[in-house]
């Protein structure tokens, strides 16, 4: 099935907070869409250059022109033209759970990054509230976007993709809601005692480094 631009569209405030947080030369986006969070960043002075590669044709074809270079094609059967130690940032916004072989990804690339590069990466939680209740329905309906995209052929919770960036030789600096609780989030897992703290988790946040 075939996205609209605006599918690939969006600049992602949270990462360029964290990258804006200390410079660095090159930065690679994995599903770097358009373009606009590399545009973004280049023109916030988080980076030197901003690299991508991008799956989709058409929003490869706009991201070229803003981005330093970008590559279209499959991360997971592409050859990278890029050398060891050739990045110091690695970004994967709702990516990897759209991979076969995430976990080969991230071994893949993890030797194109120099010492202490920031890795970020964002994707659903599939033990979010609302992918239980629907399980105890006896559903699992996907949809054009978000959570439930049909796109997803991987599932992560917190824990498992942290522990995925651990096994690929990535060290986890944090792990966190994408976005703070609502108001009744909050008074359910205060009601919880905190037990439960991942079932409101909509999307997941991680900050690695190499």
């Amino acid at each position: 099935m075939d996205h609209s631009i605006k599918y690939y569209s969006g600049v992602r405030e949270d990462f360029l907070r964290v990258l804006g947080g200390k410079f660095r030369k090159r930065v690679l986006e994995v599903g770097c869409g358009v373009g606009d969070t590399g545009e973004a960043a280049l023109k916030a002075g988080c980076c030197q250059e901003y690299y991508g590669v991008e799956i989709s044709k058409d929003a490869f074809r706009v991201a070229k022109g803003k981005l330093t270079e970008v590559i279209c094609g499959d991360i997971e059967n592409i050859e990278l033209p890029w050398g060891e130690g050739f990045f110091s940032a690695l970004v994967f916004g709702e990516v990897l759970e759209h991979l076969v072989d995430p976990w080969g990804v991230l071994k893949k690339l993890r030797s194109l990054l120099v010492p202490n590069s920031t890795v970020l990466a964002s994707c659903p939680n599939v033990a979010c509230l609302s992918n239980v209740s629907s399980l105890i329905r006896g559903r699992w309906d996907y949809a054009e976007s978000g959570v439930m995209d049909w796109g997803h052929l991987r599932w992560f919770t917190p824990a498992t993709l942290a522990e995925m960036f651990t096994s690929a030789g990535y060290s986890v600096i944090e792990v966190k809601p994408l976005r703070a609780f609502g108001w009744k989030a909050r008074i359910l897992n205060a009601l919880t005692l905190n037990r439960f703290n991942h079932l409101f988790w909509r999307q997941i946040f991680l900050h690695a480094e190499v």
